[in-house]
């Protein structure tokens, strides 16, 4: 079996190894309409219904239409996403516009608009979910401003015979830009009304010019594009807030980079400008152009909510690889260097470098959606064990988080250093956007060399990376990375609450592997003892976290990150088996941060709970009702998650800072172990401290003082018993010091 070891690495970008790069990616579909914020593609399809593809045109499923319950014709081109990310279509049918706020899978209408005849609408523009204006190439307009309760209607008398509305544009303000094109040279340009003031409008910009598209800026400029109505060039033009060059149609990116195709014969290519369209520069690969009229007139370009540029050559369609705003950037990168930092299951651990995760050729492979690039792209290098071909399949799961955008075989000796060795000598075999498609790995390959990807993730949050290696699926692993301390709850029989604390202690060998050192520390105040202190055995391997059973002195699986709804797996505790079963495998938030759970079960209901990836059971660490030994310890919550002393998670309304000073850096021959004059308990505590003097004649008649953090002298009295009881409910919540002939002790005040 051949085995890769996928070694992670990050920057930001290097210098630039191909020449020419590939930009588009192809759309299976016809009728493409737009796109959502969240990168579904919408299309018309046959019999006026509207369909959607989340995998960018692999597969398709009708949203509008008779099986949806829908009653209607959707209009093929009415379509528009407002700035609060609601998506807006056209009903000719019921002449009323239909709009989701789910991304398409639910849809409401509006009140049928019966103002204007509308006889065939050429575009709808809403900026707003209040504001919406569908409009016609005669010139009719109808609008509302309060989200489709009432409508007015408009015809814009200035226009004559011979020429149309070629677009309209609307703000938030209500400004109205209408661009009119064709053959008479004092009507045409562009117009502008309000939609308070409707019935007047002026020329305001490009008399004389054929306007063909049109879009704002950022700024709120309008950009246009068009030619003289004799079909002359137009060359440049700027005046205060609008600018003008020769086109057909445009698209301006989230941050103001205007696009534009140029047209050369059947073939179009795609040019960008930063300075409003004064100077362009041609970028990528040529794209054919199908059933189009003489000089490429209905090709179309526009962006989508997600950013991304869409291209119609006629029937067929094409969308870019990176978003608008990348697109223009060096492939890859210039100048930059290799960043510190991946984070791994949507937390913040920051592992060092180089991280080393296998991908096996197995015949099945779990499924851990635990990567969250940062920065972002990220360099992936996977380092062959063995010679030999070798095929390795970028899954990119239908969430469309991540992208590939090219994929190299590098003959690199050993991991690169700096960006500045990915250069056009040290690689070969180069293919832009392999994703979905393979990537395989020549047979010249030695031992020990590089395959380089470049990985983009465009929602910039937590999704699912899967390699497929030979005939079997790896996935990306769902570790921690240590040290890591957790904190629970300890149910005691007499009802009071106290905690049991984990951390990493070391590392040591057992049975050949690298195994972490955990000191478990339970704090037991009705057994008469201040601590338990016991040593666990972990490491983690193929997404599952192994626990060294000392009775039978070897590894069982404690948890298995990657298991799925049904699967099972079986912990030996002592002499004693433990069945898991998976019920649920669901994705939960907290603090913007998406992690993978497994809710399981066990039919004893010893250890059932919720398990989350890379951290761990959220009620109990280890099966401890199986590991008591008859002490009847009943460890009842995870309170807090620490990873190198950096809070992580908390459940709960506990104060983790206050319990991680509290807690941290307990050693087993420490004075918190019992040793010196006395001890504190509950700690936490909720409103009584108990004073426990070990030798009580060694104080006779001291008395003790109580302090904040700043020294602050907040409660003190005498000590006249071995278990003095003192009320510190007075106190807020935080953390204190209780001092005692000259010794001093840590507590906290829940």
């Amino acid at each position: 079996m051949k085995r890769l070891v996928l070694t992670l690495a990050i920057c930001l970008g290097c210098l630039g190894i191909l020449e020419a790069q590939n930009i588009w990616k192809p759309i299976n579909g016809t009728g493409l309409l737009g796109v959502g914020p969240d990168g579904s593609i919408f299309a018309y399809d046959e019999y006026g219904k509207l369909t959607r593809s989340q995998d960018d045109g692999e597969t398709w499923q009708i949203v509008l239409g008779q099986e949806t319950g829908f009653t209607g014709h959707i209009n093929p081109s009415c379509f528009a996403v407002s700035n609060e990310e609601r998506i807006f279509v056209f009903n000719d049918n019921q002449q009323t516009v239909v709009f989701s706020d789910d991304n398409g899978d639910t849809w409401q209408q509006t009140t049928t608009i019966s103002s204007c005849a509308m006889p065939d609408k050429a575009g709808l523009c809403v900026p707003t979910n209040d504001i919406m204006v569908v409009w016609a190439e005669n010139g009719e307009i109808s609008y509302t401003l309060d989200g489709g309760v009432t409508w007015e209607g408009r015809i814009l008398d200035f226009l004559e015979n011979s020429e149309s509305v070629s677009d309209l544009l609307v703000n938030e303000n209500g400004d109205v830009y209408v661009s009119v094109d064709y053959y008479i040279m004092n009507i045409v340009g562009i117009y502008h009304s309000t939609l308070s003031g409707i019935q007047n409008w002026e020329l305001v910009a490009f008399e004389g010019v054929s306007i063909k598209d049109m879009a704002f800026d950022p700024e709120g400029n309008v950009v246009a594009c068009g030619y003289n109505a004799d079909g002359s060039s137009v060359g440049f033009q700027q005046i205060p807030g609008f600018y003008l060059f020769d086109g057909t149609s445009l698209a301006i990116s989230d941050e103001g980079i205007v696009y534009t195709p140029h047209f050369m014969g059947l073939q179009a290519v795609l040019a960008y400008s930063t300075d409003h369209g004064e100077h362009f520069t041609e970028i990528g690969e040529h794209l054919p152009l199908v059933d189009i009229a003489p000089g490429g007139e209905n090709a179309h370009l526009f962006k989508g909510a997600d950013n991304h540029l869409y291209f119609d050559g006629g029937g067929e369609y094409w969308k870019s690889i990176r978003d608008a705003d990348r697109i223009i950037e060096n492939f890859p990168l210039d100048n930059t260097h290799y960043a510190d930092a991946i984070q791994i299951c949507a937390s913040d651990d920051q592992p060092q470098f180089p991280l080393t995760v296998n991908v096996e050729n197995a015949e099945t492979g779990p499924d851990y959606n635990c990567l969250y690039l940062q920065p972002n792209p990220a360099w992936f290098f996977v380092k062959m064990d063995e010679p030999g071909d070798v095929i390795i399949n970028i899954n990119v799961q239908s969430d469309g988080f991540f992208d590939v955008d090219f994929c190299c075989w590098g003959p690199f000796s050993e991991l690169p250093e700096s960006s500045g060795e990915l250069t056009q000598d040290k690689v070969v075999d180069c293919a832009y956007d392999p994703s979905p498609a393979t990537c395989t790995i020549p047979s010249t390959a030695q031992t020990g060399e590089y395959f380089v990807l470049l990985v983009t993730n465009y929602a910039n949050r937590p999704g699912d990376l899967t390699f497929t290696s030979g005939g079997g699926t790896g996935s990306l692993e769902c570790p921690g990375t240590y040290p890591r301390e957790w904190y629970y709850e300890i149910q005691n029989e007499n009802g009071s609450i106290t905690y049991q604390y984990l951390y990493q202690a070391g590392d040591t060998i057992i049975n050949d592997e690298p195994t972490h050192i955990l000191v478990k520390i339970n704090t037991l105040y009705d057994k008469g003892l201040h601590e338990e202190i016991t040593h666990e055995y972990v490491y983690e391997r193929d997404g599952k976290l192994y626990w060294w059973n000392k009775t039978l002195e070897e590894f069982t699986v404690l948890y298995d990150f990657g298991a799925q709804e049904g699967d099972s797996w079986v912990i030996k505790v002592g002499t004693e088996t433990l069945t898991m079963h998976v019920d649920a495998v669901e994705e939960t938030e907290y603090e913007g941060r998406t992690y993978r759970m497994l809710r399981v079960s066990d039919p004893e209901d010893l250890f059932s709970g919720n398990i989350v990836c890379g951290i761990g059971h959220l009620t109990s660490f280890f099966p401890e009702r199986l590991m008591d030994n008859g002490d009847g310890i009943r460890v009842e919550g995870m309170r807090c998650y620490w990873n190198e002393g950096g809070l992580v998670f908390k459940y709960g309304d506990e104060d983790c800072d206050a319990v991680y000073s509290e807690v941290h850096g307990v050693e087993e021959d420490g004075p918190s172990t019992g040793s010196g004059a006395f001890t504190v308990y509950p700690n936490p505590t909720n409103g009584v401290l108990f004073v426990q003097t070990l030798h009580a004649t060694s104080l006779p008649a001291e008395t003790y003082r109580i302090t904040n953090l700043m020294g602050q002298t907040l409660l003190a009295g005498q000590i006249i018993t071995e278990n003095q009881q003192i009320n510190v409910s007075s106190l807020p919540q935080g953390m204190y010091f209780i001092t005692i002939a000259g010794e001093t002790r840590k507590f906290v005040v829940r």
